[in-house]
């Protein structure tokens, strides 16, 4: 329904006048809500016109060190707060005394700068046309949010064996929320998972030069096995707990806990990237064809420009690289924030 253009002198509005705009407001999604619904089919990833192209271009997403994301605690307020909940006893009931020592010790360490782990996240919104990320990459022309399929980014991740799910704001979710989705809750399913972790590390095959080795020895491998899978739980969970302020953010992200190799073997490459006088470390999601889905874009959000329809014509320029059976779509919905100049 579009309002009348006005013809006479400006007056106060009636009540049916007003009742009139805000029911047309509301079915064109003049106030660009739409794009912020949560749903479980799609998370953001916003970037602008040139990350588009380097997606397109490597077939993935970059998963950077923490030390490089735009929250200076990041990572290490996951510790602390673990730290303290731990301590305090909760989720742990499945927990030998022993086993809440060593895992306290670890994240005492780590708190500390100690280990030789990199936490890598490829960051997603959980919605696509949030004003706090749009000042972020909105201040240079073409900022744009890219829709990925959900199922498609979890079924790459656990090929890749990367961790995925949505970050946890700590007290922030402590109330107004179903029990389930609660951080509590989360942590809880977490911590019971530690010492499985732990019965499959003792039970890890010795190579067959370690075969000959006495029980000593033995018993020292498996321990250290343990202890790194300790250390990889930690940073796992801890990777998806952030400060409070950011939770307008919704995060949803894909986390890969890697050591360099030649440390216990290693693991993947870790790559880095110039970005002014830094250097950043990281390695690439991959998201690669598969059947009607290429890379997982379903949607394009542009974000606030004065010329929406040049960067919407450039973004459909790039996707034309992008074939899938069911397409995706452009949008440009309302964002009340200034353009860039």
């Amino acid at each position: 329904m579009l309002l009348p253009r006005s013809t006479g002198p400006v007056t106060a509005l009636t009540a049916h006048d007003a009742l009139e705009r805000h029911l047309a407001l509301v079915q064109l999604d003049g106030l660009g809500l739409e794009y912020n619904r949560i749903s479980d089919r799609l998370v953001y990833h916003y970037t602008d016109l040139s990350g588009l192209r380097g997606i397109i271009e490597s077939e993935g997403v970059w998963a950077s060190d923490y030390r490089f994301l735009n929250d200076r605690t990041e990572f290490t307020f996951g510790l602390e707060i673990l730290e303290m909940v731990l301590a305090y006893g909760e989720g742990t009931e499945t927990w030998s005394e022993d086993l809440r020592q060593r895992v306290l010790i670890s994240i005492a360490m780590m708190i500390r700068g100690h280990g030789t782990w990199y936490v890598l996240s490829a960051s997603f919104c959980r919605k696509g046309n949030v004003l706090s990320q749009w000042r972020a990459y909105g201040r240079r022309d073409g900022a744009i949010a890219i829709g990925f399929d959900l199922k498609h980014l979890m079924e790459r991740a656990r090929e890749q064996a990367f961790v995925c799910g949505r970050v946890h704001y700590y007290w922030a979710e402590a109330y107004g929320r179903p029990e389930d989705e609660r951080f509590s809750s989360w942590l809880r399913e977490r911590c019971r998972e530690l010492p499985t972790r732990l019965e499959q590390a003792a039970q890890l095959e010795l190579d067959s030069e370690d075969e000959t080795l006495g029980e000593e020895v033995r018993g020292m491998l498996i321990s250290g096995r343990q202890t790194s899978a300790i250390d990889r739980w930690i940073a796992e969970v801890a990777a998806f707990i952030k400060h409070p302020a950011f939770s307008e953010e919704v995060e949803w992200r894909c986390v890969t806990v890697e050591q360099p190799r030649g440390v216990l073997g290693g693991g993947r490459q870790i790559l880095d990237r110039p970005a002014g006088t830094k250097v950043i470390p990281y390695v690439n999601f991959d998201l690669p064809a598969v059947e009607d889905i290429y890379l997982g874009i379903r949607q394009l959000v542009i974000g606030p420009t004065a010329d929406p329809q040049a960067i919407e014509h450039a973004a459909f320029h790039l996707m034309r690289r992008v074939r899938t059976r069911d397409g995706f779509s452009i949008a440009s919905p309302f964002q009340p924030l200034r353009p860039p100049p």
